[in-house]
């Protein structure tokens, strides 16, 4: 399967979890986006500094603004999958520590956002 249609996939799968689990997705979610937003800032600042862009002027007046923008364009992501793989990697550790995951579960709940099957509601409502 595709990664990018297993990512999509899974994650309209949120909505078919347990309340318990859904809540503490969410909780996961925001972790990963502050992180994310963390290292987003890092990288601008680093290329920044890289590129000797002056901090008083605003980057779209620089010549050099544009290849800032560019590379930051291309962090997003990449700080995003980063952040991702960081919190959501923790987090399965810890539930395999407590033994609520397999180490097989939580290498797919990290890299994938794959959901243990337990996690699901058994009642069949969306």
């Amino acid at each position: 399967m595709n990664f990018f249609r297993e990512l999509v996939q899974n994650a309209s799968a949120t909505y078919q979890l347990q309340p318990r689990y859904y809540w503490l997705t969410t909780l996961v979610g925001f972790a990963i986006v502050a992180v994310g937003l963390l290292f987003l800032f890092a990288a601008g600042s680093a290329l920044a500094e890289a590129l000797h862009l002056p901090m008083d002027t605003p980057a779209k007046l620089d010549p050099r603004g544009k290849w800032w923008m560019a590379g930051l364009l291309l962090a997003i992501p990449v700080c995003f999958y980063a952040s991702t793989l960081l919190v959501a990697g923790a987090f399965a550790l810890v539930m395999v520590a407590l033994g609520k995951f397999s180490l097989n579960d939580a290498f797919y709940y990290a890299t994938r956002s794959r959901y243990p099957a337990s996690w699901f509601r058994s009642d069949g409502k969306a």
